[in-house]
């Protein structure tokens, strides 16, 4: 993930949805406390125990940082606190 282990922490800060259908898109952003900008998390990184599907904008979270497969830093292991 981040290397060391870290965890951080922020607040769900959108989720988008489907224009027609109104559905969760199945990723959003999370705006990092420490001030280090928002982060793109994907409903298939959720910690386990974490619902993506029940999780609301607004919501605290932890979560660590992985690198995305050149599409720079995401967060990854996302559970409500």
């Amino acid at each position: 993930m981040d290397g060391n282990g870290n965890r951080r922490t922020g607040v769900v800060k959108r989720i988008p949805t489907d224009r027609d259908t109104g559905l969760r898109k199945g990723f959003g952003f999370i705006a990092d406390d420490a001030g280090q900008g928002e982060f793109f998390f994907h409903a298939s990184t959720m910690h386990k125990g974490t619902e993506f599907s029940t999780l609301p904008e607004g919501a605290r979270v932890e979560y660590e940082i992985e690198e995305d497969r050149g599409k720079g830093p995401r967060a990854a292991g996302v559970r409500a606190l």
